[in-house]
């Protein structure tokens, strides 16, 4: 089972290049502040998922349409995707770990990743460690 996990706000994973887009999302809401990917690790390894959710894209906070600052809920960071939602809601992100996992298919070629988030994460393809920040930043791409 391939496991990709970000420290405080937006990760993407992807599984083998099968089909079409399909992901699916954990959310942790965390008591405590991580100083590294791996911390944020075992958070979620040790502690009990706070939600699930289903996405039908990838991109939060949608292309800028909101910032994730402290007071935005997990409500309002899924957007359309919100009406998945299984769990509690969380009323806000800060500290919080999330996990996509999910297949997409590719054509031929090269392509662009982006990773946004708050603190750190680390990008999975196919189970390896594409990209990883495993530091504190502000929220950035």
């Amino acid at each position: 089972m391939m496991k990709t996990f970000l420290c405080s706000v937006i990760l993407v994973s992807f599984a083998k290049v099968t089909s079409a887009a399909t992901f699916s999302g954990t959310f942790w809401d965390a008591d405590v502040f991580f100083r590294t990917v791996d911390e944020a690790i075992a958070f979620a390894e040790t502690n009990p998922s706070t939600a699930r959710f289903e996405s039908s894209l990838i991109d939060y906070p949608r292309v800028g349409t909101i910032n994730p600052a402290r007071t935005t809920s997990l409500t309002d960071l899924l957007g359309p995707d919100a009406g998945s939602l299984m769990g509690a809601d969380a009323p806000r992100l800060d500290p919080s770990v999330f996990l996509w996992t999910g297949e997409i298919a590719l054509a031929a070629g090269v392509h662009d990743f982006a990773v946004s988030s708050d603190d750190g994460f680390r990008l999975s393809i196919e189970g390896l460690a594409a990209f990883e920040w495993n530091n504190t930043r502000s929220f950035g791409t």
